[in-house]
Formats: C-alpha cells, structure tokens, sequence
C-alpha cells in the first residue's frame, strides 16, 4: 500500500513538473499582457500553478489543446483578480477559443463556430465559467476552488452565464 501510494505521488509530482516547465512562460505571458507588472505577473503565475497542482486530477494530456484552454483560463483568472486588487476596478477581456482538434460534420461546425462567437462576445467572468463548467466538465465546487469563490457564488455565475447565452442565442437568431 505504501509504494502504491508513493508511486501515484511520484506519478503526480512528475506530472507538475512537467506541466510547470512546459507551461510557466505560457502562463507568464497572459499575465504579463494583463498586468504589465513583472512582480505582479510572477504573483499571478504562481497562484496559477498552485490552482493548477490542486485540480491536478483534471489535468489527463499535458500536450492537448484542452489543458492548454484550461491552463489559459485559470491563469487570466489569477491575473484579472490582481488586476482587480491593485486597481480596485474590473477589467473585461476578450476569451479566445478554438474547437480542439474535435472532428465534426460541417452543419454542426457552422453551428459549433457560431456558438463560439456568441460566447466570445460574452462577459470574460462568463465566457470563462461556461469553458470550465462544460468543456472542462467541472464540478461547481472544483470551479468554486479553481477561481476563488463560494460554490454558491459558481453556481450562480454559471446560471447568470446560461442566461446571458440564451439571450445571445435568441437575438442572433432574430437577425
């Protein structure tokens, strides 16, 4: 039992390792383009990581496009909350995304696409709950964790998240 465990740590202290040295100047540079603040950006990478290696069991590639998203998600997060701290404002950004390399027929890629921009053109505190809550399939009290805020507080951000979507979806579908 005991080199059960130490292996599974081992496996995953490998797996931190990793994703630190694949990712640490990847992260550092969204926070840098947000905060323009070196000791701030190495702040906010660092919270990064620490969220990172907490929810480390959603991490399965390190080389997808999906941990990639992920990773990019959380680390606007911890930047936009310095951001916020220090200036006392909120800062909106716009979120990129892209379809991940997942093959689908061209009716629902038109379909596919066409969501995404709605969402891009959504609040980013949106954008991003919607990405961790169904492309991540996070539970409300990993993104609670994964974010910094009450599960409640998910909760209701993903509600307000679905609304603002279905209400982007039903003006688009005026036009």
């Amino acid at each position: 039992m005991i080199s059960f465990l130490l292996n599974l740590v081992g496996n995953s202290t490998k797996k931190f390792n990793n994703l630190y040295k694949k990712y640490k100047n990847y992260i550092f540079v969204i926070c840098n383009n947000i905060l323009n603040d070196l000791s701030l950006s190495e702040d906010a990478t660092q919270d990064t990581f620490i969220s990172i290696n907490n929810n480390l069991k959603k991490v399965e590639d390190i080389n997808s496009n999906r941990t990639k998203g992920y990773i990019a998600i959380i680390a606007r997060h911890k930047a936009i909350d310095l951001y916020n701290k220090k200036n006392n404002i909120v800062f909106v950004e716009d979120e990129i995304f892209s379809n991940n390399g997942v093959e689908i027929d061209p009716l629902e890629n038109m379909y596919y696409e066409n969501l995404l921009n709605l969402i891009r053109n959504l609040k980013v505190e949106y954008s991003n709950i919607l990405m961790l809550r169904f492309v991540h399939e996070m539970e409300y009290k990993e993104i609670a964790i994964t974010i910094g805020i009450s599960e409640s507080a998910a909760r209701k951000r993903v509600e307000r998240a679905k609304k603002a979507l279905q209400t982007a979806l039903e003006g688009d579908n005026n036009e």
